[in-house]
């Protein structure tokens, strides 16, 4: 019985022979003074096993927490109550670890026995999900189950295909590709898995698709998204516009093609500008668009005058309109 069965029993019973009772000008009230002890046994897989003395209201977490629970080979999926020789429930607990529900915990009597048995089917998953680890799996849980105890992939993971190294025939190892996109927008598909398995969950590309570059002589240079029918007059609008001193006979495209080589587009800028279709390029995904100075391409060249002997700082000068030999010296 519980506290509240036991103050509904004596309200009942008393109520007969206290009027106010029902009434309800008496009221009663019921507490405990001293809990029961009870002896249970804790053996198998947990740091400290052995016989405990504890209250007896203790559940079974009760119990695993005073003998510092399971070790590291010990079984967190199969944990036994043995009662009069009887297996009388089964803890699972990572039912608790992961959603903090403690549905099979049951409370103990005098004399329980708690089994912590060896670990069983263990498996290693590594890569893009949520809670990576080495998980003990049950007889009947597969790749689905795993996947939902690690707490799903992440979003950047490529669920066509992850990739599960095996050990066969006590020998060597073996490499099994498996489609978990299938697998997981599937009501009935699954992957078995076997003790041991070593689960790898790929990331994604690192590479992005729909990007061109703008370099160079330009306000806003930098990565844009490469929108379809984008031209080099509307990347170079993107970019806020040119510079002054932008070299506008020609220019540069360094596209990337199909096998990856590169090969190189030159075109007349102050063209594309206007709008010329023959220059105005259609941008391709990649594509790097070079927009050079007058100075870079050596258009606008410099005069410089030389000057050498017994003097502080011989060397060239660049030579201003106006300038005398007491200036230069």
């Amino acid at each position: 019985l519980t506290l509240e069965d036991v103050r509904k029993k004596l309200i009942t019973n008393m109520a007969s022979a206290y009027s106010g009772i029902k009434e309800q000008t008496t009221f009663v009230d019921i507490s405990l003074g001293k809990l029961k002890k009870i002896k249970v046994f804790i053996v198998g897989e947990v740091v400290r096993p052995g016989g405990y003395t504890v209250p007896s209201v203790s559940m079974v977490f009760n119990a695993l927490y005073y003998a510092g629970g399971p070790t590291t080979i010990g079984s967190l999926r199969n944990i036994k109550v043995i009662r009069h020789n009887k297996v009388v429930a089964v803890i699972d607990l990572y039912e608790y670890l992961l959603s903090g529900e403690r549905k099979n915990d049951i409370r103990l009597h005098n004399f329980d026995t708690i089994l912590v048995p060896p670990i069983g089917k263990r498996v290693t998953l590594r890569g893009k999900v949520h809670r990576p680890a080495i998980y003990e799996l049950a007889d009947v849980e597969g790749l689905k189950e795993l996947i939902e105890i690690a707490g799903d992939v992440e979003s950047d993971a490529y669920t066509e295909r992850i990739q599960i190294t095996r050990i066969i025939k006590d020998k060597m190892k073996e490499i099994v590709d498996v489609n978990l996109k299938e697998i997981i927008e599937s009501d009935s598909a699954n992957f078995s898995l076997n003790d041991r398995d070593e689960i790898i969950v790929f990331p994604i590309r690192d590479i992005m698709e729909n990007y061109v570059d703008l370099r160079g002589n330009i306000w806003r240079p930098g990565r844009f998204e490469l929108l379809p029918g984008m031209t080099v007059k509307d990347i170079i609008r993107k970019g806020e516009g040119i510079f002054e001193d932008t070299y506008l006979d020609r220019a540069l495209i360094i596209r990337t093609l199909p096998d990856l080589r590169k090969t190189i587009i030159r075109f007349n800028l102050r063209k594309a500008l206007l709008g010329d279709t023959l220059e105005n390029y259609l941008l391709q995904r990649w594509d790097v668009v070079m927009i050079r100075s007058i100075w870079e391409v050596g258009i606008e060249k410099r005069n410089t005058v030389s000057i050498s002997g017994p003097i502080a700082k011989s060397g060239n000068y660049e030579l201003y309109d106006g300038m005398t030999l007491k200036d230069l010296i």
